[in-house]
């Protein structure tokens, strides 16, 4: 058995809950919207059918015949359709656009940071926001916790999407969790806070700072 210590064992719990999360998110779209697809289809089906029993004399089995090869093809388009419509939606509800960022944010938030000389920004019940604060606190890191997002992704204060903005200006990513110091360093995602972590510079960056 391998036995897997620090940065290398949360990486490996991260990338098996990111597993998880992706099945059940795939499991999710299946039960959503492949079921209204196929509601479209038989509904069109129906349509047609009663179109072609309405239009010909030769009784339900001709309709019957004619509406199994004309109707078809038009309705899975139909269904196709439904459902492309359906992830797309899915898509913009799950993807907040980023908001145009008010003047003053980053005076704001640096501001923020220089005050307690590291803080860590988190979302609610989020694995890895917990994995960055274990590694903060396994190099003795003194810092403070600011949740800017609850369990399912909303804002949990009014400068929430204005500080993401602003942190991916800095860091690349607007991915929680970000550490941010005094000075102007940050690191954006639970990946570079890691890498920062194995290479040494998250301790000597917090050093810097005087937090650690």
């Amino acid at each position: 058995m391998v036995c897997m210590r620090g940065s290398a064992a949360r990486r490996f719990t991260a990338s098996l809950a990111l597993s998880v999360a992706a099945w059940l998110s795939l499991n999710f779209l299946a039960e959503t919207f492949v079921p209204q697809a196929l509601g479209v289809v038989r509904r069109q089906g129906s349509r047609e059918f009663s179109k072609q029993a309405q239009g010909h004399s030769g009784g339900l089995i001709g309709a019957s015949t004619s509406g199994s090869t004309g109707s078809t093809l038009p309705a899975l388009a139909i269904g196709a359709g439904a459902l492309a419509g359906g992830l797309a939606v899915f898509r913009r509800r799950s993807q907040r656009p980023a908001q145009t960022g008010r003047k003053g944010v980053r005076e704001e938030f640096e501001k923020e940071v220089e005050s307690e000389k590291a803080i860590l920004f988190i979302r609610a019940g989020c694995m890895k926001c917990d994995m960055a604060r274990e590694s903060l606190n396994d190099i003795g890191m003194t810092y403070k916790m600011v949740e800017l997002e609850n369990e399912i992704g909303q804002a949990q204060q009014g400068n929430t999407e204005d500080y993401k903005e602003y942190m991916k200006l800095k860091t690349g990513t607007d991915e929680l969790p970000q550490v941010h110091f005094v000075g102007g360093m940050g690191f954006g995602g639970v990946d570079n806070i890691l890498d920062a972590l194995d290479s040494g510079d998250l301790e000597e960056v917090g050093q810097r700072a005087g937090c650690c």
